[in-house]
Formats: C-alpha cells, structure tokens, sequence
C-alpha cells in the first residue's frame, strides 16, 4: 500500500517541494516491482499511480484480494521539529492476532523495523501501536512503515536519492521474503 496519492499529498518537506505521495509510490510500487523476479511471491497493490483509494477500502483491500499480509509505506513529518529523524513501524493491538502460522502483526512490524534500521543505517524509534484505519481494520497482518522525517535535514537528503528509494523497495521485498520464509502460509 503506497500510502496516500491523488488528492492526499500526505507530509511534505520543511519547505513543501518533497511531497510523501511521491516518496510512498517510488518506493511501494516503482521501485518494488523490479525485485519481482519469482513466482513465490504474489503482491496486490492498493494503487500504481498517482490516485487515492479511501481508507477504508486500502484495508478491506486485503481480504478482497486473498492476501496474507499488509504492508503500508509512509514518510513521516512533524512541523516544527527538524529534529525527530528515523524510522518507526505501527501496528493495532486490535489487529495482533497470532496467526496459525505463528505471525502477528507485532512480529511483523519488528522485522521491518530490524531490517530498515539496520540496512540504511536509520535511527530506531522504534514499533509503536497506533489505531490506523489500515493497520486497525484489516483482516490479516498489518503494518504501517514511517520510513523517515520528511522534516529532518538528514532523513530528507538521504530519502531524496533515488538509490536510497530503491534500496528501500529492496528491503521491503527482503522482508516479506523472510517473513513468508519463517511464517509459511
């Protein structure tokens, strides 16, 4: 789920030139697309381009669509603060149901989270709950990604390369492998 797009730009940098729809979409469907080179994985996506699937419906998305997983791909801000920096992962109590393949969503939000930090040298805030439509109301394991502060100097300049974009479609995808490689639906 490449969050936001269409009439939702999402955050955007301090000076508002880098907007999170076009970060999220390079990142959850552009870039992620060319590690597609198996037939071990079947990814839906809630949209390919510059269009916005209402909440609700990104997640009802995923039983819709048969899924096993959600996985929702967002940049962080907070005006104000061009301190906060780094990546954090939520998920809903209220969807943490441990799966019969040993899977919840908090597990899963702690692999993204290990992953991200570790491979782009990201500061760690951590895997935190939150009630979002699309992690609260999903059927399956859900989480949401703040890959980093659009407000935040170093977070910015580093997210502003298209290899650090790429890079992270890279880790999404080696993750969702690792999570279907320890969790087997």
């Amino acid at each position: 789920d490449p969050g936001h797009g269409g009439s939702d730009p999402g955050t955007s940098s301090a000076n508002g030139i880098y907007i999170e729809k076009n970060f999220t979409l390079a990142i959850g469907y552009t870039y992620f697309r060319n590690y597609l080179n198996d037939d071990d994985l079947k990814v839906y996506w809630t949209r390919k381009d510059d269009t916005y699937p209402t909440l609700n419906n990104r997640a009802a998305f995923a039983k819709k669509v048969g899924a096993d997983l959600f996985v929702s791909v967002h940049m962080n801000a907070v005006k104000g603060n061009a301190s906060a920096k780094g990546t954090e992962v939520y998920y809903s109590t209220r969807n943490n149901t441990l799966q019969p393949n040993g899977l919840s969503s908090y597990i899963m939000a702690s692999m993204f989270l290990k992953n991200i930090t570790s491979t782009l040298s990201m500061n760690n805030r951590g895997v935190k709950s939150n009630i979002f439509v699309v992690t609260n109301m999903n059927t399956v394991p859900a989480v949401l990604i703040e890959y980093g502060f659009l407000t935040n100097s170093s977070d910015l300049d580093k997210f502003k390369k298209l290899e650090t974009q790429d890079k992270s479609a890279e880790i999404l995808y080696d993750t969702i492998e690792e999570i279907f490689d320890n969790y087997p639906t």
